[in-house]
């Protein structure tokens, strides 16, 4: 393991790779802080922390916030980076709310760096705050090319890296998010979709990950970070939303990647924050996001949307003898709309970003429409998910203090992080149409209708059907019951 590098070591090697042509008055140059929110991470934490010890770009300053962990979490921290350098909180603190106990304790441990940011006074200083996840790995040059990019452009305030697998490293999670009106996440990659540079390149997006997100700290400031209101889940998306909203630009740079093992989306461990219902969490923070964002002539319709599409799910879930999903649904809409000063709150702040900006919300609310997904978009992404959940693919489900598993589900845990080409975890599961021929019903189905053919088969081609009479039609109602 190691520990924090002094300031001066990461300036002078940021001064040589960042300012190519240095503007001889002003010049830019970049202090970052690092973030990590741990919980229950013992598992990934080493590989993380090797991760970063072999960046070839280091950050100036970094906290760890471990929330409440059970395991060896804090210790690994502490062992590694310092007591100084890690804090602890409640274990039911939220990923957002642990990040701003993050930034206060960056504070009060900043004169220890005030003067390697202040003894240049004819240099520009940007400040930057780089959001990690215990489970995440990133690659050397992850923080390298994120920095490369904030010079190419210095407009963008939210920079945001690749993400790919933990296990198989070429399978693409994100290049940049966005959200459907009903809240969904969504990030335009097919399932199990291997990176091979198809997606490659700088473009703006609505939202970015925040596992290996890069904020500007004076952003940061303007927008009051993340949304507290939010415990988990879709948190990375109001914010980079709202950062839409107030005029700053919200950029993923290709180049950067970082591996994600998605530990809490995934069920690998328990999420004291959001009282151990990831699933109802995640359906929660969707809802409460499409109801902050939403215009106000609008807002009836999401709210009759939420509500006839939790019905809906329920059902599936239902008929899918998933009780426990089926109740988190209706749960999730039911506790959304009990809070409404909550949803107040969230829409003030969405208000507060359009005012940075100097405009009404309605016009903010415009001009960030290109960045959500089309109509036709959406559709396919509504089948898409059908399907899936026909074939009962990937649903993991964790229930006190054990996982449940639904049929063809596929779980792995990692405890090394990203693994060499020669033992790297290929995700070969079935295809959703082999999984859904061989569920029991759909066999049976298949058998009983393979036995009617071969029963008729003398009806088939040339075969006359025949039976006897029918019975008179009654006159009315009344006769024919």
């Amino acid at each position: 393991m190691t520990t924090t590098p002094s300031p001066d070591e990461t300036y002078d090697f940021v001064d040589s790779v960042f300012d190519p042509e240095p503007d001889p008055v002003v010049r830019r140059r970049h202090h970052v802080s690092a973030l990590v929110v741990a919980h229950d991470g013992a598992r990934w934490l080493p590989a993380m922390l090797r991760t970063y010890a072999e960046l070839t770009i280091r950050p100036d300053a970094i906290v760890a916030i471990d929330t409440g962990s059970t395991d060896q979490s804090a210790s690994i921290l502490r062992d590694s980076l310092g007591s100084v350098a890690v804090i602890d909180t409640a274990s039911d603190v939220g990923f957002g709310a642990a990040l701003h106990a993050g930034v206060t304790h960056l504070d009060q441990i900043r004169p220890a760096h005030e003067l390697a940011i202040n003894r240049e006074p004819n240099r520009e200083i940007v400040e930057w705050l780089w959001v990690l996840h215990d489970d995440c790995a990133p690659d050397a040059d992850a923080l390298d090319a994120l920095l490369i990019e904030a010079d190419r452009s210095p407009s963008a305030a939210v920079i945001g890296p690749k993400v790919r697998g933990w296990h198989d490293r070429r399978l693409l999670l994100e290049a940049g998010l966005t959200v459907t009106g009903g809240g969904r996440r969504d990030t335009g990659l097919e399932r199990h979709e291997q990176d091979q540079g198809q997606h490659d390149g700088v473009r703006d997006a609505l939202a970015v990950g925040s596992a290996g997100m890069l904020i500007r700290r004076d952003v940061w400031d303007d927008l009051g970070g993340f949304d507290p209101e939010i415990a988990m889940f879709r948190d990375d998306i109001d914010f980079g939303w709202r950062a839409n909203l107030a005029g700053y630009r919200v950029v993923v740079a290709t180049d950067a990647v970082v591996h994600h093992a998605e530990a809490g989306a995934h069920g690998r461990r328990r999420l004291t924050a959001v009282v151990d219902h990831p699933y109802r969490a995640d359906r929660e923070s969707s809802q409460y996001v499409a109801l902050t964002h939403a215009a106000p002539v609008a807002l009836p319709f999401v709210v009759l949307r939420l509500m006839v599409g939790a019905v809906m799910r329920s059902l599936g879930f239902l008929i899918g003898k998933d009780t426990s999903s089926a109740l988190d649904e209706i749960a999730a809409v039911a506790v959304t709309l009990s809070h409404p000063g909550r949803i107040r709150l969230g829409r003030s702040l969405v208000a507060d970003a359009a005012r940075i900006r100097g405009v009404g919300v309605s016009k903010a609310r415009r001009d960030a429409r290109h960045l959500l997904p089309s109509l036709g978009k959406q559709g396919r992404h509504l089948v898409e998910g059908l399907g899936a959940f026909l074939a009962r693919r990937s649903i993991v489900r964790q229930v006190g203090a054990g996982l449940r598993t639904e049929p063809g589900a596929s779980m792995r845990a990692v405890e090394t992080g990203p693994a060499s080409e020669d033992d790297e975890w290929i995700d070969n599961q079935p295809s959703w149409l082999r999984m859904t021929l061989s569920r029991p019903g759909v066999i049976y189905g298949l058998l009983l209708t393979l036995a009617t053919l071969i029963g008729v088969r003398a009806l088939l081609g040339s075969g006359v059907l025949a039976g006897g009479a029918l019975l008179p039609s009654p006159d009315g109602a009344g006769e024919l019951w």
